[in-house]
């Protein structure tokens, strides 16, 4: 690799990704990318306390006291994606819809459904048509939907987790195959959730993205660097840009935050870097 010249100004344009495992494999590196970067700034920890000198009231040193290491970069790109897409990736409360992502503010949980078999209330399982039959009582009522994944369980042959394909008042299709059995009055219990959403409620922990990698595209003289475990500041990245005479970007700040190996953060050559 030849060296970079003094005198050449660097005009760096790359990519961002995250969860890469290899740098050098071609981007992503094994990870999800996140697409191109319009523009990107890094600042280090940069936690200074002045100590004045008693005599004259000066400036006798400078202590180091660390602080936040900051990437703010703007990704310039629309991916809905539900595997890997930029929304996805950074924003913590979404739906998928037709293999797409939608936002929701402030988002909800996955709704949820249980119904217990419990004299005089029967279940009926039966291999033709993989149906489950309650002998009394409302599945829709009781909030069980098409596209749930249902865990049967208290059984002796039907204990599995399943997919509801339809639904009626007293009786569950599901995707898979069953077993005649039943009608059972005791033990056994459906439990059904969607799977369709993903929450992050007010006081949780925001994922981290692990590690966030910014690879330019002329890696031979420009810089990359590696945030070993990114977390997004969402104040400040949930601002989608849409407007007329511009592109649509995606605003990223996340602070670095130290890796089970006390790493934080590495800039440099592509080639130089360990993940």
């Amino acid at each position: 690799m030849a060296d970079a010249d003094p005198n050449k100004a660097l005009l760096v344009t790359g990519r961002l990704s995250y969860g890469c495992d290899d740098l050098s494999e071609d981007w992503p590196h094994g990870g999800t990318g996140l697409g191109l970067v319009g523009s990107i700034f890094w600042q280090p920890p940069a936690g200074q306390v002045r100590l004045p000198a008693e005599e004259d009231g000066g400036t006798r040193a400078i202590l180091y006291t660390g602080g936040d290491a900051v990437l703010g970069a703007s990704v310039e790109g629309w991916d809905d994606s539900v595997s890997g897409g930029v929304l996805a990736s950074l924003f913590p409360s979404h739906r998928r819809v037709n293999s797409r992502v939608v936002l929701e503010w402030p988002g909800q949980e996955n709704p949820t459904a249980t119904a217990t078999a419990s004299a005089p209330r029967t279940f009926t399982y039966a291999s033709a048509g993989s149906t489950i039959t309650a002998s009394s009582g409302n599945f829709v009522t009781d909030g069980f939907a098409a596209g749930m994944s249902l865990i049967s369980s208290g059984t002796s042959a039907n204990n599995a987790t399943l997919t509801i394909t339809n639904v009626a008042a007293m009786v569950l299709t599901v995707q898979e195959s069953l077993t005649d059995e039943g009608p059972l009055s005791s033990l056994a219990t459906l439990e059904a959730t969607t799977t369709d959403r993903t929450y992050v409620a007010p006081g949780s922990m925001f994922p981290a993205l692990e590690p966030l990698v910014f690879t330019p595209t002329n890696h031979v003289e420009h810089p990359a660097l590696i945030v070993y475990r990114a977390i997004v500041c969402l104040e400040a990245s949930a601002q989608l840009r849409l407007g007329s005479y511009r592109y649509l970007s995606v605003p990223i700040l996340c602070v670095g935050s130290p890796d089970d190996d006390g790493r934080v953060a590495a800039l440099g050559r592509l080639t130089d870097l360990e993940l």
